[in-house]
């Protein structure tokens, strides 16, 4: 399956939802998290948006269009969506490769962060442990 696709967010979900010591380490992350992926295989841009409650991931949905689009545009609205990320496809698939951490993702540069950084930092383990389970569902870059 191809990394972002929503077959692969699915099956992020399925895992990530019936696996008891995610569950357990999650547990506090009730938000709604968007990752918007510039230039992605196929020429598109992307919007992955995942709801959380209480860990377990309640949707999980991918908006594509030709890019560049109209996506990268998109005022960041913090009433509705806890953290944005965004950032090029390649970024995305290093660190679904675990070639580095979200911290160090942070660090570097590599995407842009939206949202209040005191309230990411607070939900970084369980953050993390969400990008440990996407690392495990195989896919296709």
């Amino acid at each position: 399956m191809k990394f972002q696709s929503q077959e692969w967010m699915d099956a992020v979900k399925e895992k990530a939802n019936s696996d008891k010591k995610y569950l357990k380490k999650t547990k506090d992350i009730t938000l709604v998290m968007e990752n918007r992926v510039l230039d992605a295989p196929g020429n598109v841009d992307r919007i992955l948006t995942w709801k959380f409650e209480r860990g377990k991931i309640v949707s999980a949905t991918v908006l594509e269009k030709p890019a560049p689009s109209d996506l990268r545009d998109i005022p960041f609205d913090g009433t509705k969506v806890f953290m944005r990320t965004t950032g090029p496809y390649e970024a995305y698939a290093k660190l679904n490769r675990k070639e580095f951490t979200p911290m160090e993702a942070i660090a570097r540069g590599v995407y842009k962060f939206e949202g209040d950084i005191m309230k990411i930092q607070a939900k970084t383990p369980g953050l993390t442990r969400f990008t440990d389970i996407c690392a495990t569902i195989p896919c296709e870059y």
